[in-house]
């Protein structure tokens, strides 16, 4: 039982904010769209992802840590929440060492700031060399940015010791501003993943669709 008193709590978020204002400024409606919006739908589409990587991993031993590497993370607001809830310290059975790459480091002082339980990297996925792997590969929401998405879901389960974990819309109709791809089954059938799973998400559109596919590793 962990006994802490309310004024703790109110002053550490004091103090918090005071910081974060300090290093962020004055909030842009760019900054203010990212940390009150943007991040809350990060978030979520993590949560998504969670029960899947669970139900990969259930029968490895209680206190394992597995090397997870996150594609393409923005704000870092979904990787920062996968990595404190499965932090070595943490009551989780599954432990996790979380990477976050990106191929651009526009979020580097903001994720430094909010999200400091997991270590950044800017790189290109596709000069990572192909001897170097991790337990398991995120990539939340990229795929539909790219005008072909099937080399990089190639170099993602190659670079996987188990599996690859890819979320993105289906079947989108009117792309949005940055989407280049409708995700729809016959490009489903195309990526030819090991299981996918359809669902309705509530930080998507109106309810809209979004599908989570498992791709087991190229190695």
């Amino acid at each position: 039982m962990i006994n802490i008193n309310n004024s703790d709590i109110h002053n550490f978020h004091h103090e918090f904010n005071k910081i974060k204002q300090k290093s962020l400024g004055n909030l842009s409606d760019q900054v203010f769209a990212i940390d009150r919006k943007s991040v809350q739908q990060s978030r979520l589409f993590i949560i998504d992802i969670i029960p899947h990587i669970y139900r990969l991993f259930y029968n490895v031993p209680q206190g394992t840590v597995l090397n997870v590497l996150d594609v393409g993370i923005h704000s870092g607001a979904g990787t920062g929440l996968l990595a404190e809830l499965h932090n070595k310290r943490s009551y989780n059975h599954l432990k996790m060492n979380v990477m976050g790459l990106d191929i651009t480091d526009n979020f580097h002082d903001y994720m430094k700031l909010c999200y400091p339980s997991f270590n950044f990297v800017k790189q290109d996925i596709f000069k990572i060399p192909e001897d170097q792997t991790w337990d398991l590969i995120i990539c939340s929401h990229v795929i539909e940015h790219l005008s072909d998405p099937v080399p990089f879901v190639e170099k993602l389960r190659k670079l996987t010791k188990k599996y690859a974990i890819i979320a993105c819309p289906y079947n989108e109709q009117d792309l949005r501003q940055g989407h280049l791809q409708t995700i729809d089954s016959d490009f489903v059938t195309k990526l030819n993943p090991l299981e996918y799973h359809i669902y309705t998400n509530f930080c998507w559109r109106v309810r809209g669709e979004c599908i989570i596919m498992i791709f087991n590793t190229l190695n």
